[in-house]
């Protein structure tokens, strides 16, 4: 907890976590289906006198990698934004994203799900409580449905109980299920902002038609935010063109 506080004393004025989808895109008519804010950061703390919001975004994935899904915009690691006046163009075509023309259906039925049943997820039960849960039962009857759909709605869901207790507590508490493992943890939002880049994995920082490294905005970790989010997520900027890319790498 003490790093959280600290985060927010050093940028209380330039961070801003879960803000809505209409502050983060110009157009937002679909974009909930696909994208999921993070964390927002104001420019001026990398770039001194750039007074603008840039934002971290987690995006729907399903592992699927047909090359015809993706395009000039996004790769299997990679999505490009066009930002102007603090917010984001996504000049890419939103129905290739996976299962697409089922988001919508999935989305309405998580947002019922954790509406209906606020409490039970946003509380933190013990290992054997979970276990027993309605909560629990429910996402093992979605697996058994269909892979995708179960992923889909337990990421909506673990994010929106992680916006929740954000909003009571101002903490980032993020829980984890995996086969051997189960926990809730408190989490820094942002790993790093500026500075020297530290990749987990091979360096993939994009360059600009001359070949001059794009500038590192920082690095977040998306299954900090909710369970099933991306890994490292790394946003640069091409302060030229006012591009803003998101490199993914998966552990």
């Amino acid at each position: 907890m003490k790093i959280f506080k600290m985060f927010f004393e050093r940028s209380e004025n330039n961070t801003m976590l879960f803000q809505d989808i209409s502050d983060i895109f110009h157009d937002s008519d679909q974009k909930e289906k696909i994208f999921l804010p993070l964390c927002s950061v104001n420019l001026k703390e990398i770039i001194p006198g750039r007074n603008e919001w840039i934002h971290f975004v987690d995006v729907w994935n399903n592992g699927d990698i047909d090359d015809f899904t993706f395009s000039e915009v996004r790769t299997r690691n990679s999505i490009k934004f066009k930002l102007e006046n603090s917010k984001y163009h996504y000049l890419g075509d939103i129905s290739a994203f996976p299962k697409f023309s089922k988001l919508e259906k999935w989305k309405i039925e998580s947002y019922y799900e954790f509406n209906n049943n606020k409490y039970e997820y946003i509380e933190i039960p013990s290992p054997n409580e979970f276990k027993r849960s309605n909560r629990r039962l429910k996402e093992l009857e979605r697996k058994k449905i269909e892979f995708d759909y179960f992923l889909y709605v337990d990421r909506l869901i673990s994010y929106l109980s992680t916006k929740e207790r954000f909003k009571n507590s101002r903490t980032l508490i993020t829980h984890k299920s995996f086969p051997k493992e189960y926990k809730y943890k408190n989490h820094e939002p942002i790993k790093q902002i500026g500075g020297t880049l530290q990749w987990e994995q091979r360096d993939m920082t994009p360059k600009d038609n001359n070949g001059k490294p794009l500038t590192f905005i920082g690095q977040v970790i998306g299954f900090h935010y909710m369970q099933n989010g991306s890994d490292s997520i790394y946003l640069f900027l091409n302060e030229k063109t006012n591009e803003a890319i998101q490199i993914f790498q998966y552990s």
